[in-house]
């Protein structure tokens, strides 16, 4: 009797010690799949969040959103590239990304912290910064009259123009005249003798961004004052007729009836204003002019012509 009971005592501690090791290898084996440290308890679920959509997308910040699921500890976002990280509470359900970088594409992962220290995949969006809309460069008037003047300006950078407001104002008057231009120059007419006029250009790109407001030397400038005793060239100087325009090299000037014919000099200014080529030059009686001006990059540049009794006139001229 003594015996058989020792026996099944051996018996019982043999069942027990091989429950307790199953129990330690189907631990070991759960413990290799998940990886160490990780605390996924069976039966559970810890799902990724959904729902993300990107919005208020500007060139230096954007806003994500997502669904929040309940049972949710927190969440840690990251952008890349140039990563960024974002701790965000339990209840929330979007976060503003700053100090991103324009025309970028960006990738954002989201990671959810689920209860009792569980992770789920990473839930990820890509979305691109806005492009940069620059102003003009190189703003600058030339051709100052005393009821005229020129705003030359060269193209803004980083962005794409569709065109430019530019609001003119007077030390004359309060009011704000708006000009919305495609390319330079700028004509100012019917400006008022020895004032003083302010010049801000806004480029609108078309991303439907718009610069800030830009200025140039020379701004704001003052017009001549109006003298009585002004030749008919100085005061209203017909305009020269220039063609082919736009131009590789060759161009024909036709001279206005009322410009003189002696003393000329052939001036190319470009967006800047810095004169880059000057000729002296002859005309017949015809008041034709052939020129073939020397290489020149592309761009927009003022042919200003001047001669005898102080006469001066300018065509705006595009070289391709």
């Amino acid at each position: 009797m003594i015996l058989r009971y020792a026996i099944q005592d051996t018996f019982l501690v043999r069942n027990i010690r091989s429950a307790w090791r199953q129990r330690c290898i189907g631990g070991w084996l759960l413990a290799s799949v998940l990886g160490p440290g990780t605390a996924y308890a069976q039966g559970s679920a810890c799902a990724p969040v959904t729902a993300l959509v990107a919005d208020s997308i500007r060139q230096f910040s954007a806003v994500v959103r997502f669904a929040s699921p309940t049972g949710t500890a927190g969440y840690t976002v990251t952008t890349t590239p140039v990563t960024q990280a974002y701790t965000l509470a339990a209840g929330a359900t979007a976060v503003r990304l700053q100090m991103l970088m324009y025309d970028t594409n960006y990738t954002v992962q989201i990671l959810r912290q689920c209860g009792g220290g569980q992770t789920a995949a990473p839930a990820q969006l890509a979305f691109r910064t806005a492009e940069y809309c620059g102003g003009p460069n190189d703003v600058q008037p030339v051709n100052i009259r005393a009821t005229s003047a020129d705003i030359v300006f060269g193209p803004g950078g980083p962005g794409t123009a569709r065109d430019y407001s530019v609001d003119v104002s007077s030390s004359a008057t309060p009011s704000i005249v708006r000009y919305t231009v495609t390319q330079s120059p700028l004509h100012l007419t019917g400006l008022t003798p020895n004032t003083r006029y302010g010049v801000v250009f806004y480029t609108n790109c078309t991303n439907g961004q718009s610069s800030g407001g830009t200025g140039g030397p020379g701004l704001p400038f003052t017009t001549l004052a109006a003298t009585p005793t002004a030749t008919a060239h100085s005061r209203a100087p017909a305009p020269l007729v220039v063609y082919p325009n736009p131009v590789h090299t060759g161009i024909t000037v036709q001279l206005p009836a009322t410009a003189p014919r002696t003393d000329l000099r052939v001036q190319l200014l470009d967006a800047t204003g810095r004169v880059g080529y000057t000729q002296v030059v002859r005309c017949g009686a015809d008041g034709v002019l052939m020129l073939a001006l020397p290489p020149h990059p592309a761009g927009w540049y003022i042919l200003r012509l001047q001669g005898a009794g102080g006469y001066q006139s300018s065509q705006s001229l595009h070289i391709l």
